[in-house]
This record gives C-alpha cells, structure tokens and sequence, in this order.
C-alpha cells in the first residue's frame, strides 16, 4: 500500500498561505498548481476508512486509508482506485453501507516533486492547510516535513489530528 507523511492546520491567513506554497516554485523538478471541488461522501465501515471522492462533479475517486489519529503528524496507508462513473459508484455504496458524513470543500493543490500542499476552504468548518509527502523513505519524509513546517512558519502546538470527516460530525453534533 503507498503511504504519505501528513498534517493539518487551520489558517487564518488565506492569501498569505497562498504566497507561501507559491514561493516554494523553482525549488522543486516537478511542479504543479490548480483548483478544483471536492465532495467526500464517507462511509461507515468495520476498519479504516472509506470515501468517495467526486471532483468537479465530473469524476470520482474510491479511497479506503488507515491512519492512526492520536498525532498531529500522521502516516497514511491508501488504496485509491478512479471511477468514469462516479454517480453508479455512489449508488453501489449506498447499497452496501451507511453514509456517516458528506464533506464538501474548495481545493487549492500545489504539487512540488513529492510534497502535495492542500489549502482548502471546507463547509461549515473554515479554511485549512494540508501537507501530504509521499514516501519511501520516511526519513526524507520527516526532513521535507520539517521544511515545509518552517517554510510556513508553523505552530506545531495548533496541528489538527481530526480528519474533515471527524470535525464536521462533531459540529453537527453540536447543533443538534
């Protein structure tokens, strides 16, 4: 299973954010910029995790991860598989589980060599920032964290162990 090096933080600053990931270009071989909305629909399931992710509500994704959710920087194991259908997909799952929670969000990606740098403005829960290092060496991971941590100018006394998922049902919970 492939495995990235992740963390998330909550921003206050949305374009100052942006002016960071965006300085980082020309440090990096590979690099990539664009935008585009996501809708997550997570399902209930025994282990792990489990969500449908539709992109510009033209395509989807099938992505089961586990994590441990006890730190703020976490190690992901994924299986990721795309769908040409992703509405066919949606109504095969809703036969076979529950939905527990949809996450819709807005994402700003930022791709250089390894390192994918989320910044996303989700419903009803605000604006965050995402880093994601692909790995096979989880100590050049943990270097590049570093970095990018730095880079950014980050507390690490303020990084979110909850995923999206986890934090809106605690919203909801709240306003019921």
């Amino acid at each position: 299973m492939p495995k990235n090096y992740e963390i998330k933080f909550p921003v206050e600053n949305y374009n100052q954010v942006k002016k960071k990931a965006l300085a980082l270009r020309g440090k990096f071989q590979s690099q990539n910029h664009y935008s585009e909305a996501q809708k997550d629909f997570y399902y209930k399931v025994k282990k792990a995790r489990l969500k449908l992710r539709v992109i510009n509500n033209s395509f989807g994704s099938l992505i089961f991860y586990d994590r441990p959710e006890e730190e703020g920087k976490r190690i992901s194991e994924y299986l990721l598989e795309r769908t040409k259908d992703h509405n066919e997909m949606k109504e095969i799952l809703d036969n076979l589980f529950d939905e527990l929670v949809t996450v819709s969000k807005k994402r700003e990606i930022f791709i250089y060599d390894n390192i994918r740098i989320h910044l996303d403005k989700v419903k009803n829960l605000g604006v965050f920032l995402e880093f994601e290092i692909i790995f096979s060496s989880i100590d050049k991971a943990k270097k590049q964290m570093k970095e990018m941590i730095e880079h950014f100018g980050l507390d690490e006394d303020k990084f979110i162990k909850n995923s999206y998922s986890d934090l809106l049902l605690k919203e909801n919970k709240k306003h019921k």
